[in-house]
């Protein structure tokens, strides 16, 4: 299967777009700093990660670019960053999880 995104040159994505392939490489580091066990460096790069989603949509809105291509990857970059941040609460704060289960869940 061949993504739509890799039939496009390095000079035709722009600093939004760069933004989310930054978010989506960094996904699989945050998820292993889950199990090397540095909590503080995990939450430290899953806000970087969260900040830079605000960042790319900020300058794409001052940058008025708009694309089926950078909305893609914001999204894939968004889900993945959620993916991984909901494991990350569960294998940190199982405690806070289980205890809190009934109000999460509505």
């Amino acid at each position: 299967m061949k993504l739509p995104f890799l039939k496009y040159k390095t000079e035709d994505f722009n600093i939004p777009d760069w933004i989310s392939f930054y978010r989506i490489f960094m996904v699989p580091i945050v998820f292993l700093l889950i199990f090397v066990g540095n909590e503080f460096v995990f939450a430290l790069f899953l806000a970087i990660s969260l900040f830079s989603d605000a960042i790319d949509g900020f300058i794409a809105r001052r940058l008025k670019i708009v694309s089926s291509r950078g909305a893609s990857l914001d999204s894939i970059g968004d889900m993945l960053t959620v993916i991984v941040a909901l494991i990350g609460l569960f294998w940190y704060e199982f405690a806070f999880v289980k205890a809190q289960a009934i109000p999460l869940i509505i």
